[in-house]
C-alpha cells in the first residue's frame, strides 16, 4: 500500500478498461500515465490484445496528462506512436531508448 506520505497519487489494483471509462464518464482527468512493460503479444493475429490495439486506448488518451510506455520490443513502441497520432490528431509522439539510472522500477527492468 502506498505511504501515508502519498497523497498524488492512487493505486489501483482492477480492470483498466473498466477503470478507464469510469473515470472518463465521471469527469476526472489523469496528470500521467504509466504503462511498464506490457505484454507485446508480438503475432499480428494478436494485435487487438496490446493496449494500443485496444478501443479503450483512446478512452485512456482521452483522459488527457502524459503517457509514458516502457517496452522491450521497439516495434510495440512505435505501433504505440502511430496510434497516438492517428487518434489524437498530432505528430507521432518521440518513441526514445530508455536507460534507468540505478537498479530501475522493478526486477524486470533490472534484468532487461
Amino acid at each position: 500500500s502506498p505511504s501515508s506520505s502519498s497523497t498524488n497519487m492512487v493505486l489501483v489494483c482492477g480492470n483498466c478498461v473498466d477503470f478507464w471509462r469510469l473515470l472518463w464518464e465521471s469527469g476526472v482527468r489523469i496528470e500521467r500515465h504509466t504503462l511498464y512493460y506490457p505484454n507485446p503479444y508480438p503475432k499480428v493475429r494478436d494485435l487487438s490484445k496490446r493496449w494500443h490495439g485496444d478501443p479503450a486506448f483512446a478512452v485512456l488518451l482521452r483522459l488527457g496528462g502524459s503517457l509514458e510506455v516502457r517496452a522491450t520490443w521497439g516495434t510495440y513502441l512505435e505501433e504505440m506512436a502511430l496510434v497516438i497520432s492517428h487518434v489524437s490528431g498530432v505528430p507521432p509522439p518521440e518513441v526514445a531508448a530508455f536507460v534507468p539510472e540505478g537498479r530501475g522500477i522493478s526486477n524486470f527492468e533490472a534484468k532487461y
